[in-house]
C-alpha cells in the first residue's frame, strides 16, 4: 500500500504533462512525427511505469496476509471500486494517448482527450484519498495491537507480583528466601518486558533514520544509481545520473532514453556485452564504455551491475552505479602519447648515435 501512495503522485505528475502535450499537439493543423513518437512514449510509461504499479500494488496489498496488514473491511469494501474507476479512466486516456502517437491528422477534439485526462487525475487523487486513509487505519491498528499486548503483558505482571507479595506475607519467615528470588525473577521479566518494547521503539526510530539517510545518500551520491529494464527502460534514476547523461531531471531521462542499447552506447553491441556478462557471471565491474549524452556529445563512463530476481530466479530488472570516466581516459590517453613520442625520441637518439659512431 505504501508503494501506491509514493506511485499515485507520479503518476498524476505525468498525467498532467501528457494532458498538456497532448492539447499541444491537438491544438495544431498536423502533429508532427516527432509529437507522434514522443505521445507513443508517454502512452508506454503511463502504462508500464506508472499504471501496472499502482495497480499491482494495489492487489498486493489486497492479497497480502490478514496477521501481517491487519485484517480490514473497509480496504477490501473501498480500494477495489476506486481501484477498477481509476484503473478505466487511466487505460482510456492511455488509449486516446497512444491513438494520437498512431494518426498523422489531430482528428479528435482536443476538449475530449483534455476531459478524459482529468477524468484519469480526478479518479488517481480519489484512490490516493482512500488508500492514506486506509494505510492509515491499518497502521493504527498495528499500533494498537502491540500496545494492547504491552498492556496485557504488564497486567498479568502485576498480578503475579500481588500474588507473590500475598503468599509471602502469609507463609513463614523460614520459607522468605525462595519467595524473595521468585520476586526478583518477576521484576526481572518485568524489565526485560520494559526493555523489548525500549528496543522496538529505538528500532523504529533507526529505521525512520536510516531511510531518511538511504533518501539522501540516494539523492546527493556523486555516482550515478541506476534500475533499467531488460529492454531498455529507466525504472529509477538518480538526479546524478540524469546530469551526468546530458538531462535536467530524472523525469527528462526516463521520458528521453527508452532503448538504452540504441540510444546511450556509441557501440551498439555494448548493450549485449553487457547483458552477455551479467547472465555469464551475475555481475559486472568496471565495465566501461562511450556513450551519447543528450546534447550528442560523448563521454567515457564505467558500470557496476547486477541482476535482480526475485525468489523463484526470475528476472526483475538490471541495477548498479555508473562513473563518469572521461577525464581518466583523456589523461590515459595524453600519457600515452608522451610515452610514444620518449619511445620515438629514443630511437632516432640511438640512430643518430650510430651514424655519427
Amino acid at each position: 500500500m505504501d508503494v501506491t501512495l509514493l506511485a499515485l503522485p507520479q503518476m498524476q505528475d505525468r498525467l498532467a504533462t501528457v494532458m498538456n502535450y497532448g492539447g499541444t499537439a491537438l491544438g495544431q493543423q498536423t502533429i508532427s512525427n516527432q509529437q507522434r513518437r514522443q505521445l507513443a512514449v508517454y502512452a508506454a510509461l503511463l502504462k508500464e511505469a506508472d499504471l501496472d504499479r499502482v495497480v499491482a500494488s494495489a492487489q498486493t496489498a489486497l492479497n497480502e496476509d490478514a496477521n501481517f496488514y491487519g485484517l480490514s473491511d473497509s480496504m477490501h469494501r473501498r480500494i477495489p471500486p476506486a481501484l477498477k474507476e481509476f484503473t478505466a479512466a487511466a487505460e482510456e486516456f492511455i488509449r486516446l494517448t497512444a491513438s494520437l502517437g498512431e494518426a498523422d491528422h489531430a482528428g479528435r477534439p482536443s476538449q475530449e482527450y483534455l476531459e478524459a485526462g482529468s477524468r484519469a487525475r480526478d479518479a488517481s487523487f480519489a484512490l490516493w484519498r482512500i488508500a492514506d486513509g486506509e494505510l492509515d487505519e491499518l497502521l493504527s491498528k498495528r499500533i494498537h495491537y502491540y500496545r494492547a499486548r504491552r498492556d496485557r503483558s504488564l497486567i498479568l505482571t502485576a498480578f503475579a507480583l500481588m500474588a507473590a507479595i500475598s503468599f509471602v506475607a502469609f507463609i513463614t519467615h523460614s520459607i522468605s528466601g525462595p519467595l524473595q528470588r521468585q520476586a526478583a525473577q518477576l521484576r526481572e521479566s518485568n524489565r526485560a518486558l520494559q526493555d523489548e518494547v525500549d528496543e522496538r521503539q529505538r528500532v523504529e526510530v533507526a529505521l525512520r533514520a536510516a531511510e531518511e539517510k538511504y533518501r539522501g545518500i540516494f539523492e546527493n551520491a556523486v555516482e550515478g544509481i541506476f534500475q533499467t529494464t531488460v529492454d531498455g527502460h529507466y525504472l529509477v534514476a538518480n538526479p546524478t545520473l540524469a546530469r551526468m547523461y546530458g538531462y535536467e531531471s530524472v523525469a527528462e531521462l526516463q521520458a528521453g532514453m527508452t532503448n538504452i542499447g540504441t540510444g546511450l552506447y556509441v557501440d551498439p553491441l555494448r548493450r549485449t556485452e553487457f547483458q552477455r556478462q551479467i547472465e555469464q557471471h551475475g555481475k559486472l565491474h568496471q565495465f566501461e564504455s562511450q556513450i551519447y549524452r543528450r546534447d550528442g556529445s560523448i563521454i567515457w563512463i564505467s558500470e557496476h551491475a547486477r541482476a535482480v530476481r526475485d525468489s523463484n530466479g526470475a528476472f526483475l530488472y538490471y541495477e548498479g552505479t555508473v562513473e563518469d570516466i572521461t577525464e581518466r581516459k583523456r589523461h590515459e590517453e595524453e600519457l600515452e602519447k608522451v610515452n610514444r613520442e620518449l619511445v620515438e625520441t629514443s630511437r632516432l637518439a640511438g640512430m643518430a648515435e650510430v651514424a655519427t659512431g
